[in-house]
């Protein structure tokens, strides 16, 4: 009786508070969508791997028709992303030639009937594809990043699998030096050029300030056409004409390697430690031989110092 009482005396809150609580279930049940958040609490966006269909959860791949794939990585510094795409800062980290990672893969071998490849889309993203530093054996398995599908290549392709030569790039050379250096490729009729090895050329060239003018001066190393030897050329800048005069030139009986000596280093020079006033050369020879320039305001040249 008392509660019939209590029902009759408060109907329209009783109705109220009612209708609110079937309110918010219908909301949590019907309405409301999961907000999937990662680890760290970040919203999961599409760009995100995510798998949304609860049914696959802790399915294994065979289950689907799938399997995992070991793949080699075939290229040096091969990124690997948080998202599929070259967005800025997208990079997570690097893998090196070698390095073992797994993707997810559609099962040739696989007796499922019907098998539904969609569930592998996010598995690949245009020219990215997920992958997993251990073999993963469930669908729902997240990947540790997407790599480019240009950097790796499956087991039984890797061995038989040949690196491309690493193509060199020639350092290009202002158009004043080039020439310069151009007008002065005789000595003593003798013809010389610059190296033809890329990786020799990108080497013969270097810049200093060798008489402590504060101008930009340079030194190069030439090879004759039987590359049998080479000769030194240094040159300094003057900007009052603005040209480079060729003030130092010799030729040695082999081919050389160039190297900029900056002022105030140490450098051994004779099993002693030493610091040159300015900016010298060091050029080598194939018998290891080196030989210190360095240039002598008296005679407004260079002298050498054997090493």
């Amino acid at each position: 009786m008392k509660v019939l009482n209590f029902i009759s005396k408060f109907k329209k809150p009783i109705i109220i508070v009612s209708t609110i609580l079937v309110g918010i279930l219908i909301y949590f049940i019907f309405i409301k969508k999961e907000v999937r958040t990662d680890a760290n609490g970040r919203v999961l966006t599409e760009d995100d791997y995510e798998y949304y269909n609860a049914d696959v959860k802790d399915d294994t791949l065979a289950k689907f028709g799938f399997c995992a794939k070991e793949n080699y990585v075939i290229t040096e510094d091969a990124d690997v992303r948080r998202t599929p795409n070259k967005a800025m800062y997208n990079s997570i980290y690097k893998l090196k030639f070698g390095t073992k990672v797994y993707t997810k893969n559609l099962d040739e071998e696989s007796d499922v009937e019907d098998i539904d490849e969609t569930l592998l889309e996010r598995e690949k993203r245009g020219k990215f594809i997920a992958i997993y530093a251990k073999e993963p054996v469930l669908l729902s398995e997240k990947p540790v990043g997407y790599i480019h599908e240009d950097d790796i290549i499956q087991k039984e392709e890797f061995q038989n699998y040949k690196p491309k030569e690493k193509k060199i790039e020639p350092i290009k050379i202002e158009s004043a030096i080039k020439s310069t250096i151009e007008s002065n490729l005789f000595i003593d009729n003798i013809e010389y050029k610059f190296a033809e090895d890329t990786e020799r050329f990108n080497n013969s060239l270097i810049y200093g300030d060798f008489n402590n003018d504060g101008n930009k001066d340079f030194a190069v190393i030439l090879d004759n056409v039987d590359k049998t030897n080479s000769v030194v050329q240094i040159y300094l800048n003057n900007p009052s004409e603005n040209i480079y005069s060729l003030v130092y030139k010799k030729v040695y009986p082999s081919l050389l390697k160039i190297k900029l000596i900056e002022k105030d280093s140490d450098v051994m020079v004779n099993s002693e430690i030493t610091k040159f006033p300015l900016d010298g050369v060091l050029i080598s020879n194939t018998d290891f031989n080196s030989f210190f320039h360095i240039f002598n305001p008296d005679n407004t040249s260079f002298m050498v110092l054997p090493n």
